[in-house]
């Protein structure tokens, strides 16, 4: 594991964990890719299969696509509040990532939308916790 440390003139000192030092090959990486994450696995268990395809442009690798969505630096909640956008919205989610990799905030995002960004994060805080109770409860065989 190796681990970056950065200085910044007086302003602020931060440490941040380099993922890189994890796998010793190419093909180690690949495969964790491929591997789906049990957050999405969770996730798809929780929506009906017309949201799924009312949001994404095709739902034969839906799985794969968001999997390597969280694997390339998007957060939980950030991914369950760009989903509950694009369900509410009709919008399609592939746009709403588009919009979120530009930096655009998500609170602007719901907000151009015609959306409350403060009922979506409240929305996607209570459906966090029923996906990692459903994370949970697999973990434990149960």
């Amino acid at each position: 594991m190796a681990w970056i440390c950065s200085v910044q003139a007086q302003v602020g000192f931060g440490v941040q964990m380099d993922p890189s030092g994890f796998g010793s090959s190419k093909g180690d990486k690949k495969k964790d890719e491929s591997k789906v994450a049990p957050f999405v696995e969770a996730i798809l268990q929780t929506l009906a299969p017309e949201d799924v395809a009312a949001i994404t442009a095709s739902t034969a690798a839906v799985k794969e696509n968001w999997t390597r969505v969280l694997n390339h630096g998007t957060y939980k909640l950030e991914m369950l509040q760009l989903i509950l956008m694009a369900k509410e919205s009709k919008k399609p989610l592939k746009e709403l990532f588009r919009q979120r990799n530009q930096k655009i905030r998500l609170a602007q995002i719901a907000k151009n939308l015609g959306l409350s960004y403060d009922h979506i994060y409240e929305e996607a805080l209570m459906w966090r916790k029923e996906i990692d109770r459903i994370i949970l409860s697999k973990s434990s065989g149960g």
